[in-house]
């Protein structure tokens, strides 16, 4: 009888412990982790918001962390899908937005897909400032289910309302790292 009750008592035990580790949040800077293959728990929390309207699939994520020393930057020299500064034109549109004029009086226009728009009377502004020194990530998740180079942002504004990527953004000069994730 003793031997069953610790038998019962002990399958109770793991199954509680699997239970409350199975119920473990992640924070934003174990996401943001995983997302772009740099060791970010170092890093504070100043901005991290999930959109995705109810819809697992499809929004967006967005988030700041503000490192004390350059240990990131240690972690992103190790990591062979992170490029020096300057950003590609492509992901300097969807950063910044890209304003083309044409000699037929044409213009096209791409708004910043992360945009400051508190401001309701003002033009939404791009949410990460302009960086001089730094190092980008980019990864495009449709190119990979495509069988093409999934680290090339070559397609990523062609694809018409389909777009399915995550870039981060090292600033050298203040530590942060600026993070931005697009499903839809």
């Amino acid at each position: 009888m003793i031997d069953k009750v610790k038998v019962v008592c002990g399958i109770l035990s793991f199954l509680v412990a699997a239970v409350l580790i199975g119920c473990h949040k992640k924070t934003p800077q174990e996401i943001i982790s995983e997302e772009i293959g740099v060791d970010c728990t170092a890093g504070e929390v100043v901005v991290y918001e999930r959109d995705y309207g109810g819809f697992p699939i499809d929004g967006k994520e967005y988030g700041e962390l503000s490192f004390s020393s350059n240990e990131l930057e240690e972690f992103i020299l190790q990591n062979n899908h992170w490029k020096g500064f300057p950003l590609s034109e492509n992901l300097a549109a969807i950063v910044y937005g890209y304003e083309k004029h044409y000699s037929d009086n044409s213009v096209l226009i791409i708004r910043p897909k992360f945009v400051d728009d508190s401001d309701p009377l003002s033009y939404p502004k791009p949410r990460i400032p302009p960086i001089e020194h730094g190092y980008y990530y980019f990864e495009d998740k449709l190119s990979a289910e495509e069988g093409k180079n999934q680290w090339d942002d070559s397609l990523v504004l062609t694809r018409g309302s389909s777009r399915n990527y995550t870039f981060a953004i090292y600033d050298a000069d203040t530590q942060m790292l600026y993070f931005g994730k697009n499903r839809n």
